[in-house]
């Protein structure tokens, strides 16, 4: 008896094993359901029951087509549901679901038939080239579904200019530059299938341009103009014989009637152009001679080094031309300059370094050098050294509630400094400057300009006042970057700061850190005066980073006194480093006996040093005087 108990038990367990493993996989026939109609191109949604595995694929096929056909599919590891689009071509289909492994049986199928669709386009009869055309249409308005503008003999499927259907009815169209026959067509987003036409002609339109020839090296050239006009379409002038697509120096012509175009500042033979906003066509063109201009550069033969000089100039004054102190022989590698517009004479720094150098006079374009005189720097004096110590008791590390930078991203920012893009120089510096702030309470703003458009005045509160250890700041620093051509508008972006720190409470600094003068018409010293005019407790500093023009850090200078603060001139990174730095501290600037301001720096911080001579201290409202003398420390206390 117990030799056949043990005989029964056996088949039993393997019963009950596999009746286990049939609960945990159970297997269901597999079932689809789907519209049985659907217009050609439209998006279907099938729902599926059965799925047990996920790379089984739904597809749709011809009627007629063989097992295991296939064509566009989804897999069924998407879900209880896929989604798939109708064909292009009307006609009896079949929707199939089928198995993962070759020969791809079919595990469940659905009849779908498939109508044709249609649509409609209106339009003007005839427009002229390059305007912009308003299109009505009526059509499926399936996903990617387009209106393209095209040669009437254009293959079926070809697209040129095209808007999306999803912009709605009536949408727009620019027309092409070439007159001639064309068709508007509605096409299928996918398979590109015309599904409605309606034809066009294109016609041509005249234009010119009118000036006075010859003219000279950079100037501004007024140009009257005739033509459509459409958007974006501009003057431009360029080398006689340049390709038909080439521009250089241009102007829009939304600019005026008659426009100023800034010449080249190299003389030749050229042509002033009329040309389309993508610049396939020519409309006008008219030959233009530019000729030379004479110049001079009278300055002293020799100078002590880190002293001023006076350049006296003559010659064509074009915008931004310059008067450099330059090495022999690399009239555009220049160590100082001053801009002609400044006046006659122009100051300019003299290098630190005793030398032969050179004194030009440059265009502002090319680094054209209109005329030459030579320059020898003989050693300065011993220099001196001034020590400024705190008033006792104060505090050189003032409690802000909030640090706002102001950082220029111009396209000046994009220039190379030790073989490193001045943007991104300052993009270190700024991190290196939020960890210090991450050891204090301060929060952190980041205003930022020149960095979203080209020839613009454009300025953005890029980051709001918020606690400086928070870890996007570094991240959105990390991405800003420079536009070039951008402009600077420093005075907007001053009179902006009111509102970006009206919710904070306490003390605010405010830190400009740019490498270039405001180029949009605002007034950058009104702007700091109404600011701290407003009640707000702020101090304004500004950090000029490689900057080489003398009056504007003497302007620079001028703008931070106002606004209660100091300036700080950085040449490199290093310094820019140190200028952020000095600049969270209470900051003192000396001036020299004309009242420029030749230093700054932080009261108890390293010693300045300065060339010998009589100077005035001043921090926040008190001056105090100060004799340098060759190779001497002087200190003095603040009180």
């Amino acid at each position: 008896m117990a030799h056949a108990h043990r005989t029964l038990t056996f088949p039993l367990a393997l019963l009950l094993l596999l009746t286990l493993v049939l609960l945990q996989h159970p297997t269901f026939a597999a079932t689809l359901s789907a519209p049985a109609q659907a217009n050609a191109d439209s998006p279907l949604t099938i729902t599926l029951d059965g799925v047990d595995n996920p790379r089984d694929f739904v597809t749709i096929v011809s009627a007629s087509a063989a097992e295991g056909h296939y064509d566009t599919y989804a897999y069924t590891s998407k879900g209880n549901s896929v989604e798939l689009f109708a064909p292009l071509e009307p006609g009896d289909y079949e929707i199939r679901w089928l198995a993962a492994e070759s020969p791809y049986a079919t595990r469940a199928r659905h009849t779908l038939k498939v109508v044709a669709v249609s649509a409609s386009v209106t339009a003007p009869a005839s427009a002229a080239i390059a305007s912009t055309i308003s299109i009505e249409w009526q059509g499926p308005n399936h996903p990617r579904d387009f209106i393209t503008l095209v040669p009437a003999d254009s293959a079926e499927g070809n697209y040129d200019a095209y808007t999306y259907t999803s912009k709605g009815s009536p949408l727009t169209i620019t027309a092409p530059t070439q007159p001639g026959d064309y068709e508007i067509r509605y096409l299928s987003g996918r398979g590109y299938k015309t599904l409605g036409r309606t034809a066009i002609t294109i016609s041509d339109t005249s234009a010119s341009v009118q000036f006075t020839s010859p003219a000279r090296i950079g100037q501004q050239l007024s140009v009257q103009w005739s033509g459509p006009a459409n958007p974006r379409e501009y003057i431009t002038v360029v080398k006689a014989g340049s390709g038909e697509r080439e521009y250089a120096q241009y102007t829009y012509l939304d600019k005026g009637n008659p426009l100023q175009l800034q010449l080249p500042d190299v003389p030749g033979e050229y042509e002033v152009r009329y040309l389309t906003a993508d610049a396939s066509r020519v409309l006008a063109r008219a030959p233009l001679t530019i000729e030379a201009v004479t110049a001079s550069v009278d300055g002293p033969a020799s100078a002590v080094a880190r002293s001023l000089i006076q350049v006296r100039w003559s010659g064509p004054n074009n915008p931004r031309d310059y008067i450099a102190i330059t090495t022999p022989g690399k009239p555009a590698e220049f160590v100082h300059y001053g801009y002609t517009a400044r006046g006659n004479p122009v100051t300019v720094e003299v290098p630190k370094q005793p030398g032969t150098y050179d004194i030009h006079y440059l265009t502002a374009q090319s680094n054209q050098s209109l005329a030459r005189t030579s320059l020898t720097v003989t050693p300065a004096n011993t220099p001196g050294k001034l020590q400024v110590q705190a008033a006792a008791g104060s505090n050189t590390a003032p409690a802000y509630g909030v640090v706002e930078v102001v950082l220029d991203a111009s396209g000046s920012m994009l220039q190379k400094l030790d073989g490193k893009r001045r943007i991104d120089i300052a993009k270190t510096t700024l991190n290196q400057l939020l960890g210090t702030l991450k050891n204090s309470n301060q929060q952190f703003a980041l205003r930022v300009f020149g960095h979203r458009k080209a020839d613009a005045c454009d300025t953005e509160l890029l980051l709001p006042p918020a606690p400086a250890r928070n870890a996007a700041i570094t991240q959105t620093i990390n991405k800003l970057e420079a536009k070039n051509l951008a402009r600077t508008p420093i005075a907007d972006s001053l009179q902006q700061v009111a509102q970006d720190l009206q919710a904070i409470q306490g003390p605010k600094l405010v830190i400009l850190l740019t490498d270039g003068e405001e180029t949009c018409d605002g007034d950058p010293a009104a702007a700091i005066k109404q600011l701290r005019a407003a009640g707000l407790d702020v101090r304004v500093n500004i950090v000029g980073f490689a900057i080489g023009e003398y009056a504007l850090k003497q302007q620079f200078s001028d703008w931070a006194a106002a606004g209660g603060g100091a300036y700080f001139d950085a040449q490199d990174a290093t310094q820019l480093q140190k200028a952020l730095t000095e600049s969270l501290q209470t900051n003192f600037m000396v001036l020299n006996a004309e009242g420029t301001a030749v230093a700054s720096g932080t009261p108890g911080g390293d010693a300045v040093e300065l060339p010998p001579g009589q100077y005035r201290i001043r921090a926040g409202n008190q001056e105090l005087p100060a004799t340098v003398e060759a190779g001497t420390t002087t200190t003095v206390q603040l009180r």
